[in-house]
């Protein structure tokens, strides 16, 4: 996946992989991200939509990607959706604390970001 993001042709608007396995790989895949958007790089410039719903991400994982995320403006700038429902990591999103502070900064954005943690609701 850290190829396809970081791949300067990418045309595709809107990526799904719900259900693929990703687990605690969503932190190396937020530390790759990182990496490429700290060089100035534009990644994954036109998605709209990611949904990596399903996947087996921790709290820690979740955290780390919407870290990146946040930090980094050059990465998927134009992501208007993230789709995170169905992983153990966002489970403690309705607790408040950090994973909802970072999930609130991401409206922040200058293309305000929706991180729905349930299918037909945006945290």
């Amino acid at each position: 996946m850290e190829e396809l993001l970081t791949c300067g042709s990418l045309k595709l608007s809107r990526l799904v992989l719900f259900d693929n396995k990703l687990s605690d790989g969503a932190e190396s895949l937020a530390t790759t991200l990182r990496l490429a958007a700290e060089d100035g790089t534009v990644v994954g410039g036109v998605l709209k939509d990611v949904d990596l719903g399903s996947n087996g991400m921790s709290e820690h994982g979740v955290l780390a990607l919407l870290k990146v995320l946040r930090d980094c403006p050059t990465l998927l700038p134009e992501l208007t959706t993230l789709g995170l429902g169905a992983n153990e990591g966002v489970k403690e999103v309705e607790d408040g604390g950090e994973l909802a502070n970072v999930i609130q900064s991401l409206k922040e954005r200058p293309v305000r970001l929706e991180v729905v943690i349930r299918a037909g609701t945006e945290q």
